[in-house]
């Protein structure tokens, strides 16, 4: 031992090196076990709890963007702009969760560093969205082209209000046109009797609607007849002029029936349907002064009820609950919320969409998460 030296000194130095190489070997134990517990975690997948989030938030906001680019589209036809259809073909969700951990520990050359432990975690949500604008023949398809029978069956079949859809996609109903001029604002009186005493034979329960042998059938019930549902298919047979000896009418998609025992149906163009329920759009009196539109109609196809088929309000602020909304020339359009029957409206004209684009694949909505 070298002169003047305390051995017993020397001792306790060493021991508080060795004290906190331990206090430092158990600091960095735990950051282990942390590390540890941290990794597992990382490696239990994020997919099964992200599930019910994604799919309803997902179906409300595809949902959302179909009502409103619907209305957008009705009121830029109000406005004599042509409608642009741009469709979500895909959706890819992309999670991602990242964990790092580093230490940094005293070593036996360098016994008197501080332990020092660093944790990161990251999380990314990254979705891609892909559009397929809808053009050419789709887009004609969609617009142009009569909306078939079989279509509007369905929707009765599935409990949609006869009136409504007859008043508004049907041309002509066995040779009675629904009106006098083009834009349909001159309603015939005749048709609308004849669209009523359906919707009343329809309301008693007395006719149904089947498919036999390729052909549609609409049947009057002949049985157990009261003085009420008697009265109404004798004013159905009368407003259509119906062969009184059978019960089961063929129904074709003509202007004309060509035989005895045929209801013959002339259907409009979904531009046309599209066309009429924007005439009855609220629209701000400074764009008509300017002649950025019509005036609104007053009003060429009142339901039997007496009110316009369906009301959208427009002004330079949204209410406060409204079902659906577009902006459009500095100017809000929307639906209010406490109006079911504009609702139903709405809702039957974004169902009919869809059926008339029949044989198209709707959005792909894919979510990797891991």
């Amino acid at each position: 031992m070298a002169p003047g030296r305390d051995p017993k000194r020397a001792t306790r130095r060493v021991d508080s090196q060795t004290t906190r190489i331990g206090r430092a070997t158990m600091s960095v134990a735990r950051l282990f076990v942390c590390a540890a517990l941290l990794g597992l975690a990382s490696c239990h997948s994020i997919g099964p709890t992200t599930l019910g989030r994604d799919h309803f938030d997902y179906n409300e906001a595809i949902s959302a963007s179909w009502k409103e680019q619907l209305l957008l589209n009705m009121v830029r036809l109000r406005y004599g702009d042509a409608p642009v259809f741009l469709d979500v073909a895909s959706v890819i969700a992309q999670y991602n969760v990242v964990a790092q951990v580093g230490v940094n520990a005293p070593s036996a050359d360098r016994p008197s560093s501080v332990s020092q432990g660093s944790a990161t975690a990251l999380y990314a949500d990254k979705p891609t969205i892909t559009f397929q604008p809808r053009t050419g023949q789709q887009l004609t398809k969609t617009l142009l082209t009569p909306i078939p029978l079989t279509s509007l069956f369905q929707l009765v079949q599935a409990g949609w209000p006869v009136e409504l859809m007859l008043a508004t996609t049907v041309r002509t109903l066995n040779g009675i046109p629904a009106s006098e001029n083009a834009d349909r604002h001159d309603p015939n009186p005749a048709f609308r009797r004849a669209v009523a005493a359906i919707a009343r034979v329809t309301e008693l329960g007395a006719s149904s609607v089947r498919r036999e042998n390729d052909k549609t059938l609409y049947t009057l019930q002949s049985e157990d007849l009261n003085d009420e549902t008697r009265a109404a298919i004798a004013e159905l047979r009368a407003a259509l002029d119906l062969d009184p000896a059978t019960n089961d009418y063929q129904i074709v998609q003509s202007r004309l029936p060509t035989e005895k025992g045929q209801i013959a149906i002339g259907t409009a163009a979904v531009i046309e349907v599209l066309n009429l329920f924007s005439s009855q759009f609220e629209v701000p009196a400074d764009h008509v002064a300017r002649g950025w539109t019509y005036a609104t109609v007053d009003h060429p196809s009142e339901d039997v009820g007496g009110r316009p088929i369906i009301v959208v309000h427009a002004g330079a602020s949204l209410p406060d609950h409204v079902f659906c909304s577009t902006r459009e020339r500095n100017s809000w359009f929307w639906i209010d919320e406490g109006d079911y029957r504009s609702k139903r409206a709405f809702s039957f004209l974004v169902m009919l969409l869809a059926l008339v684009e029949s044989g198209g694949v709707g959005p792909v909505v894919t979510i990797g998460a891991g």
